[in-house]
């Protein structure tokens, strides 16, 4: 009885399908699919301590740098104009054309994109087509869409 309850009232197949679809940053350098993303100049703390310090609500984090073919080296990073945040949902100002990730958080352990999210990126992938999407769920790590 208390193991149908706990898996009733925990999604759990939403944290192993979250923990499959990620990857840990290893290093300041995500491997996922056929990219590397590399954190420089310190994009890798600033995102941290933007996770750390916002686990009330969700946040986003424009990513720019450059990019050599399935590399992305990622060495500034900004807060967009947020208008709205919430436990599970962040609007926010476009970030700039420059941007080749758009990173933002996800309640802990739920990596996986929402159906908003992926229109998101659609509409990003319309002005950049090589944009990344990177959502953050727990210290370390991270989903990539392309």
């Amino acid at each position: 009885l208390f193991l149908s309850f706990t898996f009733a009232s925990f999604p759990i197949g939403d944290i192993l399908a979250s923990r499959a679809s990620s990857e840990l940053i290893t290093e300041k350098i995500l491997t996922a699919e056929n990219i590397t993303v590399r954190f420089e100049e310190g994009t890798y703390e600033q995102l941290d301590q933007l996770y750390v310090s916002n686990q009330r609500h969700e946040v986003v984090l424009c990513l720019k740098g450059e990019k050599n073919d399935r590399e992305y080296v990622l060495s500034s990073a900004y807060v967009p104009l947020i208008y709205k945040q919430t436990f599970d949902h962040v609007a926010f100002e476009s970030c700039s054309s420059e941007t080749l990730a758009v990173l933002h958080t996800h309640p802990f352990k739920r990596c996986a994109a929402s159906e908003l999210d992926l229109q998101t990126l659609t509409e990003y992938h319309e002005k950049n087509r090589g944009i990344l999407m990177l959502i953050m769920c727990e210290r370390g790590r991270i989903s990539v869409y392309q």
